[in-house]
């Protein structure tokens, strides 16, 4: 009986792997790119608090700054990726 499911779920876990290695290749390439672009942003919002004295602006500069750094949104794609990746262990596994 466990083989049978390990013949039908073969094709799941096939599938699985690829996806999620596709998935940490992207998050890791755009983890990158959103840190470069997040160091930018941080520097443009020191620039706004200081030479325009604006601190909403800064303020909201700098929370969009933190949800693209690798703290945020990566983070949290991340996380969702090695989920990903404990079920297709526990599908291997059977």
């Amino acid at each position: 009986m466990r083989l049978l499911f390990r013949i039908l779920l073969f094709p799941v876990t096939l599938a699985l792997s690829v996806v999620v290695g596709v998935c940490r290749f992207v998050s890791d390439c755009s983890g990158a790119l959103l840190g470069v672009i997040a160091t930018l942003l941080f520097t443009v919002a020191l620039l706004t608090l200081i030479l325009f004295k604006e601190p909403g602006g800064a303020l909201a500069t700098t929370a969009i700054t933190f949800l693209i750094s690798p703290y945020g949104i990566p983070r949290l794609a991340g996380w969702f990726i090695d989920r990903l990746d404990d079920l297709n262990g526990v599908m291997k596994s059977i």
